[in-house]
């Protein structure tokens, strides 16, 4: 120990004494675990127990396995107590609890206070005491990183002083922000989450979500949120990775195991390992897909056919009507029974003569243009309504109409605008 930490020690040891009190039973240290006494009134410091407590604020006055033993600090351990706990060499006596017994500053400051203290006189100035005192606990307000080894400050924030990694840790904060912030970052971007724990080799607790937020950077904590989403999306059943790294859930199973990743657009099977690159039932996929191509261009093919062939029955159809309606338009029908034969004319006067037929089968019959009556025997013979100029005229209902054909005056849609060179002579 140096003159400094001598002189600090000696400043420990007055504050120490100003907590001094008689005790009778027989005693057992709580730092060294010997009992001492046969039961004779003896002075010992009652500073462990009024004046430190730990981040948890636990009571270091703990019931006693021995009840007939009082719980004190020996007279040997009693030299280095105060001095030990101000520089963090003594735990709570708490089971489990391995966090720093710290000194309450507001109980010193209430010790030396000559108002409230019976003890002012162990101490002529014990203002300047209690200000060298704290100086001391200032400047032990260290703490050694288990990361790094180096010393490292704790915060000025009581609130987040003494705060470990995590809320589960059961000791004071013992690594340094810039190795939690560097080794949780790399575990982050490695993708090992289960290293995200407390670095204390006793300890190990896993970090909160909401402590990670703190100690990394947004794009870190982001890169954490997505790993942390695919980690409880993995737990679905229907979950499948990708080789590329990402993953994602595959609603209809092994009812349909063909999948494609939507980052990288890669196949998968459901059923088998990512790493297959074509297993059995993609191959059965694909043969199926083939089938069905050909088959729908089959389809294709014979729709296509169908379709050509029935335009083109419509094109005739309609080419027929058109040629029908031409022929309509254009011809007159003989008027003789058991003909029907369409004649077109080509310029000249009323006087027809039907030619259809091949000898000796020839129709042969001669008939007016305009009201279509028959000349029998060569006779010239017309309706009235006929525009010719014969005087041998008769009235439908009076013409003998044995041999014609039915409806043999009429031929529907004919243009009787072509008749208008028409020339009548008998």
């Amino acid at each position: 120990m140096d003159d400094r930490h001598f002189e600090y020690w000696k400043v420990c040891w007055k504050i120490n004494l100003f907590f001094q009190e008689s005790v009778v039973r027989v005693q057992r240290c709580v730092v060294c675990q010997q009992a001492e006494g046969n039961g004779d009134r003896i002075w010992r410091s009652a500073f462990w127990r009024e004046a430190t407590t730990c981040s948890a604020g636990h009571s270091q006055l703990q019931p006693s396995d021995t009840p007939e033993h009082e719980p004190v600090v020996c007279a040997r351990c009693e030299q280095t107590f105060v001095f030990d706990v101000v520089k963090g060499k003594h735990t709570c006596q708490v089971q489990d609890c391995r966090r720093i017994l710290r000194v309450d500053i507001d109980i010193v400051r209430g010790k030396l206070n000559p108002r409230a203290s019976t003890n002012f006189t162990l101490e002529k100035d014990p203002a300047k005491l209690l200000r060298t005192f704290l100086s001391f606990v200032q400047q032990c307000r260290v703490y050694e990183c288990v990361v790094c080894s180096d010393d490292a400050p704790y915060p000025e924030d009581i609130a987040i002083a003494y705060k470990p990694p995590s809320a589960a840790c059961k000791h004071n904060r013992n690594a340094c922000n810039g190795c939690l912030t560097t080794g949780f970052e790399s575990a982050i971007r490695g993708g090992t989450l289960q290293d995200l724990v407390c670095p204390d080799s006793e300890c190990r607790n896993p970090i909160s979500k909401g402590d990670i937020r703190l100690l990394v950077s947004p794009e870190v904590f982001r890169i954490y949120s997505m790993k942390l989403a695919n980690e409880a999306l993995s737990k679905h059943e229907n979950f499948r990775w990708c080789t590329c790294g990402k993953g994602q859930i595959h609603g209809p199973g092994k009812t349909k195991p063909e999948w494609k990743c939507v980052m990288c657009k890669k196949r998968h099977c459901f059923i088998c390992p990512s790493e297959i690159e074509l297993c059995s039932h993609l191959r059965t996929i694909d043969d199926l897909e083939r089938r069905t191509k050909a088959q729908k261009k089959q389809a294709a093919i014979h729709a296509f056919a169908f379709s050509k062939k029935r335009q083109e029955t419509q094109r005739k159809a309609e080419a027929a009507k058109a040629t029908k309606a031409t022929v309509a338009r254009t011809t007159k029908k003989c008027p003789k029974a058991g003909c029907g034969n369409m004649i077109e004319r080509k310029g000249g006067c009323s006087h027809f003569r039907c030619p259809e037929g091949k000898p000796p089968n020839v129709c042969n019959t001669h008939f007016c243009w305009e009201c279509k009556v028959i000349r029998p025997g060569g006779a010239a013979i017309h309706l009235t309504t006929c525009r010719s100029q014969s005087l041998n005229k008769k009235k439908k209902e009076d013409l003998d109409t044995t041999g014609y054909a039915a409806d043999w005056d009429k031929d529907p849609g004919y243009d009787f605008a072509l008749d208008a060179d028409l020339k009548h002579y008998s």
